[in-house]
């Protein structure tokens, strides 16, 4: 018979810390980063209080992230300034989940519209593409450099020298190896081809290489990201050939200022149905992984995501021939997408045009537990009236999402919310003990730890290991991350590992 000789809190075997939210009796414990312990969990998602970035109605808005500065900007159409091209700068506040803006700086005089965003890592630059409409509606570039809460801009230059609609965040991405902005979109003069371009930033401006019109059929959405493991770009696009309706995926590759797009017949299919206008995301998650987000034309607009791998210039696709898992069962609309890599998670905001929900702001997150397989949350209601326009990036910072957004319940006023993507709290590295009683939030805990008997626990299987589960259970099978909680003497004892 096993016997345990006494549980001394003065022995190493046992820690004290405060705790940081409530406590649970027998149940796993992770050491945060301040040193305080929480009860190992799933978090829901959650989100703030909403707050007015304009006091006058705007439109099209864009949003990315400036690690350099741990600012967010975002810039849009302000309709109270006759439809010109607006930037403003914003900072998040974690510890009460705020965001306070500061000036706004007109970055174009004239009227724009189809507006996306980038932030260029290799020169510490944002960059703005647009439709200029004071202009022929041509497409048109700036570079911005954010100076604290400001931010000021070079001279604007145009890369289409035509009409060119679908410019959004979603449609632009970093090509971090080479150090090159790419900008997707749809050249009207060249019968609303899909096209791709490649700037280069030089200081205050921006040059561009020779236009790529890479398909003939007309983009039904276009979105794009860029795969550091592959080195690729990565297009995906909605689009409708010889009356059937597909949506694909495909491969970019820049050399020098110039990409070179996968044809009709090496892009990878997702589904037969396409994703409709712009609500189609793309995000790569690492080792060659990307989440693809859309809502289905041809299925009442229902969003669904999906999970791809590439390898060189080759898809896996987890579900060929059909949609992906399904999230929202009402028309989705206005679709952005950000990724958190601190956890792997994809942030996909939309607003539900469903009856019940009269186009209200709402977001998921999308995980990839193994495989090509996803796992998606209850969607979470970020703005209860008519939303639309939604654009949404992650702040590593604050380890926050922003989203941006046209809120119609309130005059049209240009408007922020914080998101809190939540997920599982534990880590392969902070799993520390079994909690050895209860605490409230704040107060002292002691922690049974690494060769303690925790003997509050109970349902186990003398002589099985344990694991921590992601929801702060103990199971036998290692869930993901594995973490080794320790192993069963009785019914009701687990030695730590911890």
């Amino acid at each position: 018979m096993l016997r345990v000789i006494g549980n001394d809190e003065s022995l190493p075997r046992q820690e004290r810390a405060i705790a940081s939210g409530t406590l649970t009796n027998g149940k796993p414990v992770i050491i945060n980063a301040d040193g305080t312990v929480s009860t190992a969990a799933n978090i829901a998602p959650t989100a703030a209080t909403p707050t007015a970035i304009t006091s006058t109605a705007a439109n099209n808005a864009a949003i990315c992230f400036d690690p350099d500065n741990n600012k967010v900007i975002i810039a849009y159409t302000d309709e109270g300034n006759s439809d010109h091209g607006t930037a403003v700068v914003g900072t998040v506040n974690a510890s009460n989940n705020t965001i306070s803006f500061g000036s706004a700086t007109v970055f174009e005089a004239a009227g724009v519209d189809s507006i996306g965003m980038v932030y260029d890592t290799a020169n510490d630059k944002v960059v703005i593409a647009y439709r200029d409409i004071g202009n022929s509606s041509f497409g048109t570039a700036i570079v911005g450099t954010v100076s604290g809460t400001s931010i000021s801009f070079g001279s604007a230059v145009v890369f289409e020298s035509s009409n060119t609609p679908r410019i959004t965040t979603e449609s632009m991405c970093f090509d971090s190896t080479n150090g090159k902005v790419v900008i997707v979109y749809m050249d009207l003069a060249a019968g609303q081809k899909p096209t791709a371009i490649v700037g280069t930033v030089s200081g205050t401006s921006i040059s561009f290489g020779t236009a790529n019109n890479f398909q003939n059929n007309t983009p039904k959405g276009l979105a794009a990201t860029y795969d550091d493991v592959n080195e690729k770009v990565v297009i995906a696009m909605g689009r409708s050939e010889g009356g059937i309706a597909r949506t694909t995926v495909r491969t970019g590759t820049i050399s020098g200022t110039s990409i070179t797009v996968q044809g009709v017949d090496d892009a990878t299919k997702l589904f037969d149905g396409f994703a409709s206008d712009t609500d189609l995301v793309i995000e790569h998650i690492g080792g060659g992984k990307h989440i693809v987000g859309y809502a289905n034309g041809s299925d009442s607009e229902k969003g669904f995501v999906d999970c791809i791998s590439l390898s060189g210039n080759t898809f896996s696709v987890s579900e060929d021939d059909d949609p992906g898992t399904l999230f929202d069962e009402g028309d989705v609309l206005n679709m952005s997408s950000t990724f958190v890599p601190s956890k792997g998670q994809v942030i996909i905001t939309y607003s539900d045009e469903d009856t019940d929900n009269s186009h209200h702001g709402k977001y998921i997150v999308v995980t990839n537990p193994s495989g090509l397989t996803v796992e998606v949350t209850d969607p979470v209601t970020f703005e209860s009236a008519h939303t639309e326009l939604t654009a949404v990036v992650f702040d590593t910072n604050s380890e926050r999402a922003v989203v941006a957004y046209q809120d119609q319940g309130n005059s049209d006023f240009l408007t922020a919310n914080i998101l809190i993507p939540g997920g599982a709290n534990l880590t392969s590295e902070n799993y520390i003990g079994i909690a050895r009683s209860g605490a409230a939030d704040g107060a002292g805990a002691i922690i049974d730890t690494q060769g303690a008997v925790a003997d509050n626990v109970s349902g186990l299987t003398a002589g099985q290991s344990y694991f921590v589960q992601k929801d702060g259970t103990l199971g036998e099978t290692a869930a993901t991350p594995s973490v080794f909680a320790g192993t069963a003497v009785s019914a009701t004892k687990l030695i730590v590992k911890g």
